[in-house]
């Protein structure tokens, strides 16, 4: 060991060094010059491979000449040895390391918008869920009526996620592929963008719950006069009658989806087909299904 005298750092000399290598790792053979891809404006994948290593691997110190001589030589002899257990460590140091201030810029974000501390929070909808009620000053209602909150649980949904008509053939007037003795067809394409943001942005109820009286008298002209961000709201829980004459205007996307339990017997042939093809069993969960009947 050798201390350099102008500055507080200890170096290790090349023979040390050597002997430490040659004892503790297995003898790995210098890899093999390969041929080089043409050169870039950014230069070629050595030179790129080199400038990588060189950021992580010099150091600013000032050792004296005959430790300098000392270091720079085992810089050269190590390298080839050291080039795949360190290209694997950068990567797990800076994995690290870049999390660790993205991390740090984030917590320092929600501490300064929201005043609440991202570390002690388990999940990023939980820090949103603080930071609404926080930022709105909502206080929401719990239930003490178990009916209640088995009635609302009992409305929850998902998303439906399907494609009921996966083929669809445009028939324009005008195009060469038209066909005057089958039906004008025109295809829209349509996109909604921000669908959860708009969704979270929706007024929900907070307070106030209790049951309605009389629920009977409730009109289908009074539900079409409640407004969406009212102050007072209703939640319905209704058996409806899908006409038949609307059956095959809806046909692609019944409307009121329902959670049910899918069972062998409601399974389509087809649905069956590719259970017994992939040796499946139905889903025991229950799942959001479109439908028109009860």
């Amino acid at each position: 060991m050798r201390v350099c005298p102008k500055c507080p750092k200890t170096f290790v000399r090349k023979d040390a060094l050597t002997r430490h290598l040659a004892t503790h790792n297995k003898p790995v053979k210098r890899p093999q010059p390969r041929p080089q891809p043409p050169a870039s404006a950014s230069g070629t994948k050595r030179q790129r491979a080199e400038k990588v290593s060189d950021v992580f691997t010099k150091r600013t110190i000032r050792p004296t000449e005959e430790v300098a001589e000392d270091l720079l030589l085992f810089q050269e002899e190590a390298r080839p040895q050291i080039a795949a257990a360190l290209e694997e460590d950068l990567t797990a140091k800076t994995d690290v390391l870049l999390l660790a201030d993205v991390f740090e810029n984030f917590w320092k974000l929600t501490m300064d918008n929201y005043g609440l501390d991202a570390a002690h929070m388990f999940t990023a909808p939980r820090l949103a869920w603080h930071a609404a009620l926080k930022m709105t000053g909502v206080e929401l209602e719990l239930f003490t009526d178990i009916d209640m909150h088995l009635f609302i649980e009992r409305g929850t949904r998902g998303g439906v996620s399907m494609i009921s008509q996966r083929y669809s053939k445009a028939n324009v007037p005008g195009t060469s592929t038209y066909d005057a003795a089958a039906p004008n067809r025109h295809i829209m394409y349509l996109d909604a963008n921000n669908l959860y943001g708009w969704a979270m942005s929706q007024a929900l109820p907070v307070n106030n719950f209790e049951w309605m009286d009389d629920v009977e008298k409730i009109t289908t002209s009074d539900i079409a006069s409640w407004t969406d961000d009212g102050d007072k709201g209703y939640i319905l829980g209704v058996d409806l009658d899908y006409p038949q004459s609307l059956h095959d205007a809806h046909n692609g996307y019944p409307l009121a989806p329902k959670q049910l339990h899918l069972s062998r017997e409601m399974l389509s042939p087809t649905a069956l087909n590719i259970l017994n093809s992939m040796d499946l069993k139905p889903s025991s969960n229950n799942s959001i299904s479109p439908k028109f009947v009860s």
